[in-house]
Order: C-alpha cells, then sequence, then structure tokens
C-alpha cells in the first residue's frame, strides 16, 4: 500500500469512526428505550451495550489517530502493523509483554519485574494460544475490558445516579484521557472491569460471585483490595439493630476470599525466590518505593515539580501528578453529601495509591478509581454547561495524551 493510501486510510477511519462516535452520543442525549427509574440498572443493558460499543470504537479512532501522526512525523516508510510495538509498547507495557511471552526472569536484572502482579500477563499468555502474537493479545484483551468496564460502570452508577446521571458518567469514563492505556498492555483496563463487576454483582445481591471478582482484581493490582471494605461496610450497616452470627460469618469469608488475591501473589513470590515479600524489597531498592503517606508525596511532588523546571518531565510527570492530587481531593470534599460507600471507598483508595514513598505514576493510578466519573456527575449534573465543558477539554486532551504516549516519546 502506498505512503499516500495509508494517510488516506487513517484519515478515513479517524472521520469514519467519528463520525460514527458522534452519532452515538446524539442518541445517548435522549432517554433511551429500556431505561427505568434510579437503581433498576438491570432494564438497561441495551444501554450498556452501546456505551461499550461507543469505547471500543473510540480506542480504535486513537489507533488510527497515532498511526497517522507517526506517519506525517517519520519520513521513511512503514505500515500500520510496523509501528504497533514501536508506538504503543513503552514503560511497564514491556515488562508486561515480557512477562506474558517467557513468564518472570528468576536471574539478573529481569527478575525485577517480579514487582508486577501476574493476572494480566498471564490471561494474555493465555490468549496467546489462538495464534495471535503477544502484543496483540494483549492489546485485544485490554479492549475487551475496557469495553465491559465502560458498561458495567453505566450499570453501576445506576444505584446512585438518575439515567441521565449514569449516561453523563459513562461519557466522562470514556473520555478520560488516562484512557490511553486501555488501548495497551496496562492492568487499569483489566483491574477496573473486574473491580466494577465485583461492586456491581455486590449491589444486585450476588455477595459470593461478587467476592469471587474482587479476588481477580486483586491478583491484578494491590489496589483491588479494597473492595473488601465495602463487604464490612454492609455488614455494619444490616448489624446496626441486630447482630447475626451467620451474615458475620459470611462477611468474613468473602473478605477473605477478596484478600486471597493478594495472598496469591504473595504464592507467586514465595514460588520464585522462597520469600513472599520479595517483590517489597525490588520496589524499595530498585523503585525507592515503600510505605508511605498521602502528605509525604504531595510534598514530595511539589517539591519535584519547582526542581524540574525546564526539564521534559516538569509537566508531563510532576505537573499532571500535582493537578490530580489536588483535582481528587477537591472532588471529595465536594461530595461530602454522598452516598457512604463510594466516599469511604474513593478516600481509602486515594490514601493507598498516593502513598509510595516515591509516586511518579499518580494520574494513572487514580485514573482506576471507579467512583472518580459518578462523583464527578454528581458535581456537574446540574451545571450543563460546565460539564459540556469538560467533555470538550477531555475530548481534546485524550488525543493529546495518545501524542505524548505514542509520537511524542519516538521524537523526544
Amino acid at each position: 500500500m502506498s505512503e499516500v493510501l495509508q494517510v488516506l486510510v487513517a484519515v478515513l477511519m479517524i472521520l469514519g469512526l467519528g463520525m460514527v462516535g458522534l452519532s452515538l452520543l446524539y442518541r445517548l442525549l435522549c432517554r433511551f428505550p429500556g431505561e427505568t427509574s434510579r437503581g433498576e440498572t438491570h432494564c438497561s443493558y441495551r444501554m450498556a451495550a452501546v456505551f461499550a460499543l461507543l469505547m471500543l470504537l473510540s480506542r480504535l479512532m486513537l489507533y488510527a489517530f497515532a498511526f497517522l501522526l507517526a506517519r506525517l512525523s517519520h519520513l521513511e516508510a512503514f505500515t500500520f502493523l510496523d509501528r504497533m510495538y514501536q508506538l504503543w509498547i513503552h514503560w511497564d507495557a514491556r515488562h508486561y509483554l515480557r512477562i506474558a511471552e517467557t513468564g518472570y526472569p528468576t536471574m539478573g536484572d529481569d527478575r525485577l519485574i517480579l514487582v508486577f502482579f501476574p493476572l494480566y500477563p498471564w490471561l494474555v499468555r493465555a490468549l496467546t494460544v489462538t495464534g495471535l502474537s503477544a502484543m496483540f493479545a494483549g492489546m485485544l484483551l485490554s479492549l475487551a475490558a475496557a469495553s465491559v468496564a465502560t458498561a458495567l460502570l453505566y450499570l453501576l452508577s445506576g444505584f446512585y445516579l438518575d439515567p441521565e446521571g449514569s449516561r453523563m458518567a459513562a461519557i466522562l469514563f470514556i473520555l478520560n484521557p488516562v484512557g490511553v492505556f486501555f488501548c495497551t498492555l496496562y492492568t487499569e483496563a483489566l483491574f477496573l472491569c473486574l473491580t466494577l463487576a465485583c461492586v456491581y454483582l455486590k449491589k444486585r445481591g450476588h455477595p459470593w460471585w461478587s467476592a469471587f471478582f474482587g479476588m481477580l482484581s486483586a491478583f491484578t493490582r494491590m489496589p483491588g483490595v479494597i473492595v473488601a471494605g465495602l463487604v464490612l461496610i454492609d455488614l455494619l450497616r444490616d448489624s446496626v439493630h441486630r447482630v447475626d452470627a451467620k451474615k458475620v460469618f459470611a462477611c468474613l469469608l468473602q473478605m477473605l476470599i477478596i484478600f486471597s488475591g493478594l495472598f496469591l501473589y504473595w504464592g507467586v513470590n514465595w514460588v520464585l525466590t522462597g520469600d513472599p515479600f520479595t517483590y517489597l524489597t525490588y520496589q524499595k531498592e530498585n523503585w525507592y518505593q515503600s510505605a508511605g503517606t498521602f502528605w509525604d508525596s504531595a510534598m514530595n511532588t511539589v517539591r519535584y515539580f519547582f526542581l524540574t523546571k525546564g526539564e521534559s518531565d516538569h509537566w508531563w510527570s510532576w505537573g499532571l501528578q500535582l493537578l490530580t492530587m489536588t483535582g481528587a481531593v477537591a472532588l471529595l470534599l465536594l461530595n461530602l453529601d454522598t452516598e457512604y460507600d463510594l466516599l469511604a471507598y474513593s478516600f481509602v483508595y486515594l490514601c493507598i495509591v498516593f502513598a509510595p514513598t516515591w509516586l511518579l505514576s499518580g494520574m494513572r493510578y487514580v485514573s482506576g478509581m471507579f467512583t472518580l466519573p459518578i462523583l464527578a456527575t454528581r458535581l456537574l449534573k446540574r451545571r450543563r454547561g460546565v460539564y459540556l465543558s469538560c467533555c470538550i477539554v477531555l475530548f481534546v486532551l485524550l488525543f493529546v495524551f495518545v501524542y505524548g504516549y505514542t509520537t511524542a516519546v519516538e521524537l523526544l
């Protein structure tokens, strides 16, 4: 295929997917058949499927956009498939790809990738039996997980918002600029999908299936164990007037199931190194991360924001992280009247993900907080103009982040 034709195909793909996406968004502004009142999201599966499709189409458009940018930025000829690895496999994605292809190394510097939880790369490896390369299997897994997560976010929002608010929350979720990591080999999409499945099933009255997905979430990333607190909150609420021994036992067992995801990861560490906590040593000695506090991380972020002025990571790393920390705290403070379970989960989540002593990916970590679009919608629902302005800004930033993660990495 000629160079001009490649560019033309990419442009047409962006325009075509964009038109389909805009038409879907226009439809979402109207009441959708099958929607019911707040708390009855089981009647909205058709709408959930629409949001899942919209997430998928938006990620495909980002693939085409990244290719077009790269094609216009380089003089040498290349094809779409030639550039997929160079554009999308950076930083932690390389480590997940290595684990998926060869497992956890036990010798040399590569042994340090033990700090990455195993469920995502193991699922990628399982998908390679279909004949896909590990890279494309990982992208397929991330796209599928992101699409399902979008549907679940919409359904779950129905327990806290009316149908219109649920649509608004799902749109914010799709437009999240950090959603660029849904396109590549990162755990964000899978983690959100499993966490949302856990919370949604719990809301629908399926506590044991909820605990199972909570375990998978904790086997994907350590903050997955936080959902165990939601089980405890329900127990305390139900035990205000009378303590039921059976409910207490069931609650403790469900929490144990959720935490077993973390225990399984400790088991992987023990099998490979003889020590279940080897990953903590690797994190401390090579990533300078150990248990800290939110305030320590905040002070460290502010300090390096000023110290790195003029350097390439001044805004991309420290500036964005500082904005994220400030915005997340402000969002919580402005939603103090929200449902207790949302507020408690968000507070604990932020305290944990902002606790590492050398925090570099705060913005990406916060994107894994499923309550974020719900809380933002509660704040913006009665401010339509502000909401639409936020959507436009997020949409632009999404493409800026794609440029930053793909093309800018190579050019800079």
